[in-house]
């Protein structure tokens, strides 16, 4: 039991790293943004998803003081 538990944690801990969208290039997060305005999510999963596009693009507006993302995105 406190083999998984430590295990438990140790993936946990990994996982407050950097996320895969922290290291994506703004054109590409640019292009995802715009997927999700165009697509407008219908399962819980994509919506989701789009949620964390949004995030990083706030993200980085707030870091470098410009828009990487489309405005329509909900910022």
């Amino acid at each position: 039991m406190r083999i998984l538990l430590a295990l438990m944690l140790l993936i946990a801990v990994a996982a407050c790293g950097r996320s895969g969208l922290a290291d994506m290039e703004d054109y590409e997060l640019q292009k995802k943004a715009e997927e999700c305005i165009e697509k407008r999510p219908t399962t819980p999963g994509m919506g989701h998803a789009c949620e964390n596009i949004r995030k990083e693009c706030v993200n980085r507006r707030k870091e470098i003081g410009r828009y990487v993302c489309p405005t329509t995105f909900g910022y």
